[in-house]
């Protein structure tokens, strides 16, 4: 029997099912890996009976579905089936016809819910008739001159309108303006007594302007006292407006040097102040909880991470673990890993999405509430898809939470026992071959540990707990010798000036400590203080 896969990375494709079942979800130690929305790390199983197969939830947050109802416990599978886990559809035996076109229908049906509607016609616009704007003028034509013609220069008259008044006056003499007087002078030289001096003058090669003004009258005051006069008082005239505009424009160039000083002088203290005001070093603050409701079981989880400290609390009624701890010293590695995951995720620019109906019985929500720097943002899922980056920030949580033996799922207690095990047998093999490499007794100890803290939820304590403890002091032990023996080799090789010696004794003793610890640091600097000498040491 086959599984045909209708849609996602793996459309097209077909898995051949076998004894003794087939798992399916997102971790890689499933059978069948799916990375697509929705599928939880171990969603569902597929085991075999009789002749056909039967398919089980694994408890995943969003369901299983069979032909679009969500199935509880295990449900017989016949051929045509559609199994719908999250966003992925897979068809169980023979691809049918129907199946797919069923799926597809339901696919287009949700990806466009609403009709189409045909717009309405534009309405039909009927031109204005065309009009001239302008209407042209008729020009006059043109009298043409002969170029050889004499030119003549006509009289300004003297007056345009009379004015109206007493008849003995409208003989009287009308005043004409300056210009009008030197253009009637000009037509008749004859009558001017400075227009005939000038013309005679220009006869004899005198061509000086200066001696002449046309456009003043010739009354008392005029003549080349009252010129000498106005040409300097127009120099200093000039020579004023010559200085207010070099004040002017001194006085814009101190003001623009002075404002460009000022914003230099700002912007080099806004550089100096620290963008963030949180202190340097304060590690990210997250807040996680997870709640699952069913008719038989009540599932808490929360985590809340700040100031290097974590609070870690669970509650499962089925599985009867009650069960809080904090941890005043966070891993630094840990810590970095889970702040690296989450820095790599775009959940600050995420929004909260409406709630969702219930799954079946079952009501789920899930808050993340994260902040470093100035990022701060809170989302909540309810019965409904997460966002992958809120999904990939849960996978973090959940990898998190196991380095102190947690999970973030309900188990019951025997899948709680299996994960003890599991954990124990590794510390098991590691102990054994700490010879071989001195950093796998460091690591036994810590798998120890997390062997206690996973049983330490039960009560009473089963007895794999007491062993893990004695297991775990006795390796301590070892280790406590070993790190004896080397500082006792660097201290005498130190003394010695055997100082590569000393060197590697120091890269020993780093292999058996933890590196974010501040005895890892220190041995570190002795290390790189060594290196220095040895250099300065081959240079003579």
């Amino acid at each position: 029997m086959k599984l045909h896969f209708i849609n996602g990375p793996k459309a097209g494709e077909k898995f051949e099912l076998g004894p003794p079942g087939v798992s399916i979800g997102r971790e890689t130690d499933n059978d069948i890996n799916l990375l697509i929305g929705g599928v939880s790390r171990y969603h569902a199983k597929l085991e075999p009976d009789g002749d056909g197969w039967l398919i089980r939830d694994l408890g995943s947050t969003n369901g299983s579905k069979v032909n679009g109802q969500i199935i509880s416990g295990s449900y017989n599978l016949q051929p045509g089936d559609i199994i719908t886990l999250g966003e992925q559809n897979i068809c169980y035996g023979e691809k049918q016809p129907d199946a797919s076109q069923k799926a597809a229908q339901q696919e287009k049906t949700i990806l466009n819910p609403f009709p189409v509607i045909n717009p309405s016609p534009s309405p039909i616009v009927t031109p204005l008739p065309e009009k001239p704007l302008f209407q042209p003028i008729e020009q006059t034509p043109r009298q043409e001159i002969s170029p050889d013609a004499p030119e003549i220069i006509q009289p300004v008259p003297q007056a345009i309108f009379q004015p109206i008044g007493e008849p003995e006056k409208l003989n009287a003499e009308i005043p004409i303006s300056p210009v009008a007087q030197t253009v009637n002078d000009m037509a008749n030289p004859e009558k001017n007594e400075n227009i005939k001096s000038f013309f005679d003058n220009l006869k004899k090669g005198e061509t000086s302007f200066v001696k002449m003004n046309f456009f003043e009258k010739n009354e008392k005051g005029s003549g080349p006292d009252s010129n000498t006069a106005a040409h300097k008082d127009t120099k200093k005239r000039k020579f004023s407006n010559f200085l207010f505009y070099v004040l002017v424009i001194g006085a814009a160039v101190i003001f623009v040097s002075i404002f460009i000083m000022i914003q230099k002088t700002n912007e080099k203290k806004t550089i100096q102040k620290p963008v963030d005001k949180r202190q340097p070093g304060i590690p990210l603050l997250l807040s996680y909880s997870k709640q699952i409701t069913t008719p038989d079981n009540i599932f808490n989880f929360f985590l809340k991470v700040e100031d290097g400290m974590a609070i870690f609390t669970l509650d499962d009624i089925k599985s009867q673990r009650h069960y809080s701890k904090t941890v005043k010293a966070v891993d630094k590695q840990f810590l970095e890993n889970l702040e690296e995951k989450i820095k790599g995720t775009n959940f600050m620019s995420l929004q909260s999405e409406s709630p969702g109906a219930a799954s079946g019985d079952a009501d789920n929500t899930r808050k993340l509430i994260i902040g470093y720097g100035k990022n701060l943002n809170d989302i909540t899922v309810k019965n409904t898809f997460a966002n992958s980056s809120f999904e990939e920030i849960e996978a973090a949580i959940d990898e998190f939470s196991e380095n102190y033996g947690l999970r973030t799922i309900s188990l019951t207690p025997e899948e709680m026992r299996q994960e003890a095990d599991k954990s124990f047998a590794k510390a098991e093999q590691l102990f054994l071959n700490y010879d071989a490499k001195p950093e796998n007794l460091r690591e036994a100890i810590v798998r120890y540990k997390i062997t206690m803290e996973m049983l330490d939820q039960f009560v009473p304590k089963p007895e794999k707990w007491n062993i893990a403890r004695k297991k775990q002091q006795e390796a301590q032990t070892i280790l406590d010798q070993k790190f004896k023996d080397l500082k006792f080799d660097f201290e005498r090789f130190l003394k010695l000036n055997e100082y590569q010696q000393a060197r590697d004794v120091c890269s020993q003793m780093m292999l058996m400590m933890p590196p974010d610890s501040k005895g890892y640091e220190q041995i570190k600097a002795y290390k790189l203080n060594l290196e220095k000498k040895i250099g300065s040491k081959n240079k003579k």
